[in-house]
């Protein structure tokens, strides 16, 4: 167990918990904003980040991430979701490989070299509650290290409406609330994790997020980022993001930035973090939200008050361009 504490730490930053995978950054805008995200969310990972926001996927959607850093390691994942009624469900997976190692016992003595593997399942349903959205997933964790550890873990959310003018959202969520896993006969919680943020639209490009963090076993820390997208009429868009985080030992380890580029309902996202010591890591995302053909225009005359009521159904504070 130690061997893998060690591993972990190494990899994540000093992590105390097992599987700390589990809460690094799921996409390339989530990476690139700092990690802020909560209140932010708007697709598939919401599943991931803060279930409650699985509503603001109005159309089926899916992504795929892939993570490249450290020399040796590889990090992915992956995750759907569609609307069901006034509510809205997500699949989703997520895996870490941090290369082959040496099990050692406590002299320091090669036992063996293996390969580790961390991954995880989840699924889980959003539904509204009027002043927003209550959401509640279901997360099963397997960790590979010599022997196989599992377990069965819960994460919950909460997203509320936009208010003041439609400008801003707020969010909160807890990740792995539950659940430990046995390392030959060593018992580790999963990494424990609650968070709340914000979502602030200034304009109709450009938007504000920040999250609190406070994870188990470490110092809280917050996040901030921000996200401009410039626009082509419907066509095409591109954004570009920065962010930073208090999570390492200095402000220079949380810098964070990134772009994306959107056309139609296909977007690519990318991510660059610093990671201390001069490393870097790279994230990658693809994602796609199918988009309706447009109505036909109804010729049957339509009252203005109609006409604001649809406009009101809209979700104004959802910057992905297509919608």
């Amino acid at each position: 167990m130690a061997t893998l504490m060690t591993l972990s730490g190494f990899v994540w930053g000093g992590e105390t918990s097992a599987v700390p995978f589990l809460n690094q950054a799921v996409t390339a805008r989530e990476a690139g904003m700092g990690g802020a995200s909560v209140a932010l969310v708007d697709d598939a990972s919401a599943l991931a980040v803060n279930p409650g926001a699985l509503t603001r996927n109005k159309s089926f959607s899916v992504y795929v991430t892939q993570v490249t850093g450290m020399e040796g390691t590889s990090r992915g994942s992956l995750g759907l979701a569609i609307p069901v009624g006034k509510g809205a469900m997500g699949v989703g997976g997520n895996y870490f490989r941090p290369g082959s190692v040496d099990l050692t016992n406590d002299t320091g003595d090669s036992l063996q070299r293996v390969t580790p593997l961390d991954c995880s399942v989840a699924a889980g349903y959003a539904h509204g509650v009027g002043i927003g959205s209550l959401g509640v997933a279901g997360k099963y964790v397997q960790s590979k290290l010599g022997n196989t550890a599992s377990a069965s873990t819960v994460d919950a959310g909460f997203l509320s409406n936009a208010f003041l003018r439609q400008r801003i959202r707020l969010g909160v969520s807890g990740t792995n609330l539950t659940g430990t896993v046995n390392y030959d006969g060593t018992e580790e919680k999963l990494p424990t994790q609650y968070r709340a943020g914000f979502l602030y639209n200034i304009s109709q490009n450009w938007l504000l997020a920040g999250d609190f963090f406070s994870p188990q076993g470490r110092d809280s820390y917050e996040a901030m980022g921000t996200e401009y997208w410039v626009k082509n009429g419907k066509s095409w868009a591109m954004a570009f993001r920065a962010g930073v985080n208090t999570k390492g030992p200095t402000v220079a380890e949380g810098f964070s930035g990134g772009m994306g580029f959107q056309f139609r309902g296909i977007q690519v996202d990318y991510g660059l973090n610093t990671m201390g010591d001069s490393e870097l890591s790279h994230r990658m995302t693809l994602s796609y939200a199918f988009v309706p053909a447009p109505q036909k225009t109804s010729k049957t005359p339509v009252s203005q008050n109609q006409t604001r009521a649809d406009s009101d159904k809209k979700d104004p504070v959802h910057f992905a361009p297509w919608h």
